[in-house]
């Protein structure tokens, strides 16, 4: 009987099979191991840098001009000028009412003028846009016409100075960061039902009514004082503040238009128009018509 004995060539290949056989496990291995994909750590987000706006005021014996060059949108809406304990805010002068004080568009310039003065615009304010509130002597606030001198304004915002223009000084120029920069984050508000209803309940129905009413308001009013009519009432203020400037008297007896109410510091307040002129007048100078909200 012949035996079968394997050739040397046979041996080779079975040697190379079982080989492969042994590195199959390493392969795959390092095949699953280079697989496998890092997951990157999250990066924090930068929070937005503020922005510094700039300002500049110029004035002279009749006019006062603050000037915001092209910056993009810039706040004012809590920017006020303090002089002698006083403060003027750009919002209640009746030709800037209604502007968009929080998101301004620049280069703007807003010019408070002495009535009848015809002092020369800044060249800075030539391509911006102009607005121009008219002022009677006793409201320019920025000029002592008795001292013949400047006051020293403080320029503020939210109460806080940033920037003081001494007296003599013509031109001052401020840098101020507006709190509007950083974003507010979204409040979550519960809701708490007052009422818990059922089909034979009886539920009464509460009213909130703003002041003032729109559609009520504007009404008319008499000027009332303890004194001689057609005596000049030297009490009608630029905004609700008794320590705010005098606007032109208004005529005890007289009637005005109102034209809204505010309640500032415990005292009732009404807005009134008279000879061209608005301003805030206490509620204990002027009777209402019945046709104004009670």
């Amino acid at each position: 009987m012949r035996i079968f004995r394997p050739s040397l060539f046979v041996w080779l290949i079975l040697g190379v099979f079982f080989l492969a056989l042994l590195n199959v496990p390493a392969t795959t291995n390092a095949q699953e191991e280079a697989t496998e994909t890092a997951t990157p750590e999250p990066s924090a987000t930068p929070s937005p840098t503020p922005i510094a706006h700039t300002l500049t005021i110029f004035r002279d014996l009749d006019t006062f001009t603050l000037y915001a060059p092209a910056q993009g949108e810039i706040s004012l809406s809590r920017f006020t000028f303090a002089v002698s304990d006083k403060i003027y805010a750009l919002e209640s002068f009746s030709a800037f009412r209604g502007l968009p004080f929080s998101r301004l568009p620049t280069p703007i310039c807003f010019r408070l003028t002495r009535s009848g003065a015809n002092s020369p615009l800044p060249l800075d304010c030539a391509s911006a846009l102009i607005l121009t509130q008219n002022l009677t002597n006793a409201d320019v606030f920025w000029y002592d016409s008795v001292l013949a001198q400047d006051f020293v304004v403080l320029i503020q915002l939210d109460g806080s100075t940033q920037a003081i223009c001494a007296s003599g000084q013509s031109e001052c120029d401020i840098t101020f960061t507006p709190g509007e920069v950083t974003p507010t984050p979204t409040a979550t508000i519960t809701v708490t039902p007052i009422y818990t209803i059922t089909p034979s309940a009886t539920i009464p129905v509460v009213v909130n009514t703003p002041t003032p009413i729109a559609g009520v308001y504007p009404c008319d009013g008499t000027i009332v004082v303890s004194t001689s009519p057609g005596v000049g009432l030297n009490k009608v203020h630029v905004i609700a503040q008794r320590s705010s400037p005098n606007r032109p008297p208004v005529s005890q007896g007289s009637t005005v238009s109102v034209l809204g109410t505010q309640r500032a510091s415990g005292i009732t307040w009404y807005q009134i128009s008279y000879n061209n002129n608005q301003g805030w007048l206490e509620a204990e100078y002027i009777t209402l018509s019945s046709s104004c909200p009670s």
